[in-house]
């Protein structure tokens, strides 16, 4: 009834509204222009399922609520363009030093219109790194591209399992998983992935 133009939510809620449309063709289609996907990260098996449910390009925000939005996606989908009038981004080592333009890091926000209360080098506990070269869409502000939460880790008896570890060994399967779920069930050595296929 309402006809949006732009659908904007979590990819996972943004999934199952169009895993619903898929599995029901009764109910009525969203007829969108672009889907925005915030806050978790979008994979690109879900980037194309999306496109596929609801015929338009899909673009992925970052953002902190602290913060708001730091930077968004154009038309080429090759990393965010940084929000600069509003926020500035460092990408920094584990004992606080910057890293290199395309070095990857812990991401730490300026925020520059919160006068209330400022978020000063704000730890946003996410991992990634920035990329200045000149995009092909013209704009001339840098990319960051975000590769996660650094603090997310599956700790067994034997080691530590960062999730990016767990994304790699999945990717491949991209195109037969649609949502898995990893769960410690013990202190001990087991551990369980739940899929859904």
């Amino acid at each position: 009834e309402f006809q949006p133009d732009i659908l904007e939510s979590y990819p996972s809620m943004l999934f199952e509204v169009a895993r619903a449309l898929e599995l029901n063709p009764n109910l009525p289609r969203v007829r969108v222009r672009y889907v925005v996907c915030v806050g978790e990260m979008l994979s690109e098996a879900a980037r194309k399922y999306l496109h596929e449910q609801f015929l338009c390009p899909v673009y992925n925000r970052y953002g902190a609520e602290e913060l708001g939005a730091v930077a968004g996606e154009c038309k080429e989908h090759n990393g965010m363009h940084l929000n600069v009038e509003s926020v500035i981004v460092e990408i920094l080592d584990e004992r606080g030093n910057p890293i290199l333009d395309g070095g990857a890091g812990r991401v730490i926000a300026t925020d520059l219109l919160n006068f209330n209360m400022p978020f000063i080098r704000y730890e946003t506990g996410d991992s990634g790194r920035i990329d200045s070269s000149p995009c092909a869409c013209g704009l001339s502000t840098p990319r960051i591209f975000i590769e996660g939460r650094y603090t997310a880790f599956l700790t067994t008896a034997r080691r530590r399992i960062h999730h990016l570890e767990i994304d790699s060994a999945l990717d491949s399967f991209m195109n037969q998983i649609i949502q898995y779920q990893v769960a410690k069930i013990s202190d001990g050595t087991s551990n369980t992935f739940n899929t859904t296929f």
